[in-house]
């Protein structure tokens, strides 16, 4: 990824955000100039294996190394950011597993349903397929229905799907994911955390590959950076 969709993904907190949609809302009425805007710390998210766990877990789970993404599937930002995850797969392979926690925005009306259809892909061991798939047709989401994406997809039991998709669990597992994201005072998509330490704004792939070789040699990424806790 060239420095140009790096800075673009570093927006993603700015454009895919509840908050910053107030602010505009706002700064219309006023004509006045929006106030900075701090950049959130980095955080170590003490209880980040149950977080984790509660989204849809994919690859070993012995893997020293996870990157836990709170994802939204309308969010532009994360369908870059999709590219960057397979790069990491790629490159580190079973050492690093990768959780995908559903955070589907307000702002983005068709989210929760696509978090549905990838939670139910998830269930015959396709989250991380559908998840691509997902992304890469993204305009399509809203427009066509779960059943179109599991056939064009070639989930293998499109009936177990369909049940699915009306079963209130597979709502419950998608809600799971945003209370966890909320409790964090997440606002805003792709959020990454990995093997908790969550970052203030999205990484480029140079600090996240930095930073999991970092791991692997026992030591903690984000050297030099504020830290703190969070329950």
């Amino acid at each position: 990824m060239d420095s140009r969709v790096d800075r673009i993904i570093s927006m993603a907190t700015l454009v895919c955000a509840i908050g910053a949609v107030a602010i505009a809302a706002s700064n219309r009425k006023s004509n006045t100039a929006p106030p900075p805007l701090e950049k959130p710390a980095s955080v170590f998210v003490a209880d980040w294996e149950v977080v984790s766990n509660r989204g849809m877990f994919i690859g070993s789970p012995t893997a020293p190394i996870v990157v836990t993404e709170f994802t939204d599937y309308q969010c532009p930002f994360c369908r870059e950011f999709q590219k960057t995850l397979m790069s990491m797969k790629r490159r580190f392979g079973d050492s690093i597993a990768i959780s995908i926690v559903h955070f589907p925005l307000p702002m983005h009306r068709e989210a929760r349903a696509a978090a549905k259809i990838a939670q139910c892909a998830h269930a015959q061991s396709l989250g991380g397929h559908m998840t691509d798939f997902l992304f890469l047709h993204q305009d399509s989401i809203g427009r066509q229905s779960s059943s179109w994406f599991a056939i064009a997809a070639k989930v293998p039991d499109t009936t177990k799907f369909a049940s699915c998709i009306s079963d209130p669990a597979s709502d419950s597992a998608v809600e799971r994911g945003y209370q966890s994201a909320k409790r964090l005072g997440l606002s805003g998509t792709p959020t990454v955390m990995i093997n908790g330490w969550r970052y203030g704004g999205v990484p480029t792939d140079s600090t996240l590959y930095a930073d999991v070789e970092a791991l692997l040699r026992g030591e903690e990424p984000h050297k030099g950076m504020r830290k703190r806790r969070v329950p």
